[in-house]
């Protein structure tokens, strides 16, 4: 069905639904067309329809379904390119664009640097402690503005311009469009307004019901980061249960936690393996100031277990999400298969690291051309975390 036809269907259904409450004697075809509908354009949309039945429940329960699948319709719509929007948004985020490219790497420091210095004292030292505290974007220096963090997100976006306009056409709603703004204009200009106003405030982390997540009670989930078993609550909370959650953690702290935890959700099994690009051994680097934070490499005190999801899930999957404290591409790399073969559903921390942002949707692009893509923010107003990718 292409989005005309989708509509017309949509509109069928609902003159077919207020006839047949209103004629309680109506002919038994009018219920098989509007079955047929239903489970065509629940196909198309990848949402299953309600089961079909002849009485008044089923015709409230489709006419609330096809709420839902206008709503999913309209995602499916590409948006406009920024280039060729009338969208305010879109002229910001251009601009944007345009300034990193008038400029040098080494004026976008400077600027980067200048912004930081305008901040009140108490939040620049904020600031520095958090990367310090947690040493995945490199240094940042409290006298200067200056540090390795600046650099390198300075040569991000002259080097890697065309990727971000790549991406920003790519996402799939204005909302993950506004999250990748706010992102990249706090980089620049420190701007903590529009970061504020980007952060998620009514779903839980990685599913949002805005999205066309899941859906299916036979999904195969692998949580990769399971932390202390707190995603798997939150998908019960949200989806009531599925076939079968795999949670990975490596930190045995957070695994003894995640271990009680788990005991109330029968459908999810803990594995105390790191997931990354081969199979073999790498090792744990304990963070002493938080527990979620903690990393793996390839030297280390702790040796952990590592593996591919594709050797180590042998069925379909449905979704993987991934939060591993930078880690993401290379347990990617580990997981072609279950996203070339499966198409399953991508939840991704991409905020780990400088490069994050724009190479892990480009990866995924490079596996598979045909998903969707959304950004949901849910960290803070002064630096920008908890930003997750989504590939549907």
């Amino acid at each position: 069905m292409c989005s005309q036809n989708i509509e017309t269907a949509i509109h069928t259904m609902e003159e077919s639904i207020c006839f047949l409450i209103t004629t309680p004697d109506a002919q038994p075809e009018l219920y098989d067309t509007l079955h047929t509908l239903a489970a065509r354009l629940g196909a198309r949309l990848g949402i299953p329809s309600p089961e079909p039945d002849t009485n008044l429940p089923y015709l409230l329960d489709l006419s609330q379904w096809i709420g839902y699948a206008r709503a999913f319709a309209l995602q499916q719509t590409p948006l406009p390119p920024a280039s060729h929007s009338s969208v305010y948004l879109d002229h910001l985020f251009v601009n944007l664009m345009e300034q990193v490219k008038r400029q040098s790497s080494a004026a976008l420091e400077q600027q980067m640097s200048r912004a930081f210095l305008s901040l009140k004292p108490e939040i620049r030292s904020i600031l520095v402690d958090y990367v310090h505290r947690f040493p995945f974007w490199g240094d940042l220096r409290l006298d200067s503005g200056t540090g390795s963090m600046v650099t390198e997100r300075a040569q991000c976006l002259k080097e890697h311009r065309e990727d971000f306009l790549w991406l920003y056409d790519r996402l799939a709603d204005y909302r993950s469009r506004f999250s990748l703004l706010a992102v990249l204009n706090q980089w620049l200009f420190y701007d903590s307004l529009l970061l504020g106003k980007a952060k998620e405030t009514i779903f839980e982390d990685y599913f949002d019901l805005d999205l066309p997540l899941l859906g299916d009670p036979q999904a195969v989930i692998a949580d990769v980061g399971a932390f202390t078993g707190d995603t798997a609550l939150a998908f019960q909370k949200v989806y009531g249960s599925c076939k079968k959650l795999y949670c990975y953690e490596v930190d045995p702290a957070n695994c003894e936690k995640a271990r009680k935890t788990l005991q109330t959700i029968p459908f999810a099994e803990l594995r105390q393996k790191a997931v990354s690009a081969a199979n073999g051994t790498i090792y744990l680097n304990v963070n002493s100031s938080d527990a979620s934070a903690s990393r793996t490499s390839s030297q280390g005190s702790v040796p952990i277990e590592a593996v591919t999801l594709d050797s180590d899930i042998p069925e379909p999957l449905s979704l993987i999400k991934m939060d591993i404290e930078g880690g993401e591409q290379e347990a990617l790399a580990g997981c072609e298969r279950h996203i070339r073969e499966d198409r399953c559903q991508l939840a991704i921390s991409v905020y780990h690291g400088n490069q994050d942002l724009w190479k892990i949707p480009r990866m995924i692009e490079r596996f598979r051309s045909d998903y969707q893509f959304f950004l949901r923010y849910n960290g803070g107003n002064l630096f920008p975390t908890e930003l997750i990718f989504f590939a549907l």
